[in-house]
């Protein structure tokens, strides 16, 4: 049985792992397909761009209580879906710390382009509204 150390250390590898497999692919797409790549300076889908600083705080505030939500919840099941979240948001404030905004390099023409942190993010928030929303508790 693991106890809450080792979950919490488990967890870190974990968030961080996929952070890094978002910041390794960034570098690869740099690297071989950068006509590809868009800096995205603005929140989500490229809102309020003319701002970086502000989506900057703002993504760093939500991350941390995304965090801390995470640290505190034990319902595995709750905390599955805030894995994603976290790695997302990690991996996203990385590129606006280092590159000045995040490198999107997914473009469906349809839709504004996007990266694997998004997929991340867009997944755990689903995931975890799915949770809320439509998965009832037992009672015992």
């Amino acid at each position: 049985m693991c106890y809450p150390r080792q979950i919490r250390i488990i967890s870190t590898t974990l968030i961080l792992l996929l952070a890094g497999v978002d910041q390794l692919i960034k570098l690869l797409v740099l690297r071989k397909f950068s006509h590809l790549v868009s800096v995205n300076t603005g929140g989500a889908f490229g809102l309020a761009s003319k701002y970086p600083f502000y989506n900057f705080a703002v993504l760093f505030i939500i991350a941390v209580l995304v965090f801390f939500t995470f640290w505190v919840n034990k319902d595995l099941q709750k905390r599955l879906p805030l894995f994603f979240i976290i790695s997302g948001a990690l991996g996203n404030l990385i590129d606006r710390f280092f590159r000045g905004g995040a490198i999107d390099y997914l473009d469906l023409k349809f839709w504004p382009s996007f990266n694997f942190a998004d997929i991340l993010i867009t997944l755990g928030v689903i995931w975890l509204l799915y949770l809320v929303v439509l998965v009832k508790k037992k009672k015992c």
